[in-house]
């Protein structure tokens, strides 16, 4: 199969390696398939009925919330594990409300302590990299930060992932809280108890440029000029 290629750095993970594809770590200078073909790659990694069950528990935890949706936007929520594997574990879904070329405004759903592994959005060319603001509209989230651990309870990271899990400063949001997190942060959020629904708030940017620290992690292949 026929990739066009981009030039950046990347990262082969185990099922890029099986399929020839390489996948973006978000560093200078190797290749990387075109992110919207790439994407069609990603869809079928999940196993299709997992997908359907965890979708079904994100619009349940959305409806819950209160949050005012149309019925054709809900039918947009995606779900993203990162290609990681294990979904209520790892992963995110997201329904994009209002995508410009210059703001994005998404609902980001975690089911119950679920992370949204650890990332950050680096600069690159003449943008300084995205800025988002966080806000709570059902649940709890966790923000972790770059700055030392508060020294609380013990921190919810996935067995086995503590390495990619660096940043430990936590700030507690609850319903109606919000956080930014500024340019080229290191950071990671994780759902509470009951799960979450959040709104973000968030500048446009190429958002295959992130950079994940799990080298197993695909990211997010959203381009800038993605509708």
């Amino acid at each position: 199969m026929f990739f066009p290629q981009i030039v950046i750095r990347q990262q082969v993970t185990v099922h890029a390696l099986k399929t020839g594809i390489k996948a973006h770590s978000g560093r200078l200078n190797e290749v990387r398939p075109n992110p919207k073909i790439y994407k069609l790659f990603l869809k079928v990694t999940m196993n299709p009925e997992l997908e359907k069950d965890v979708k079904s528990e994100y619009k349940e935890l959305l409806i819950k919330s209160g949050f005012p949706i149309a019925a054709k936007e809900l039918e947009l929520l995606e779900v993203n594990d990162l290609g990681l594997g294990d979904i209520r574990k790892e992963g995110f879904a997201f329904i994009d409300i209002l995508r410009t070329k210059r703001l994005r405004i998404t609902i980001l759903m975690l089911l119950p302590n679920q992370s949204l592994p650890q990332h950050v959005h680096p600069p690159y060319e003449e943008e300084i990299g995205k800025e988002e603001t966080i806000r709570v509209i059902f649940g709890q989230t966790k923000v972790y930060s770059s700055k030392d651990n508060q020294g609380h309870e013990p921190i919810l990271i996935p067995a086995g992932k503590e390495k990619y899990y660096t940043a430990r400063y936590e700030t507690k949001l609850e319903q109606g809280q919000q956080y930014t997190v500024t340019p080229n942060t290191n950071h990671w959020f994780q759902g509470g108890s009951e799960g979450a629904v959040n709104i973000c708030f968030q500048n446009r940017v190429d958002e295959t440029r992130n950079i994940f620290f799990d080298p197993k992690s695909e990211g997010c292949l959203i381009m800038p000029t993605d509708e």
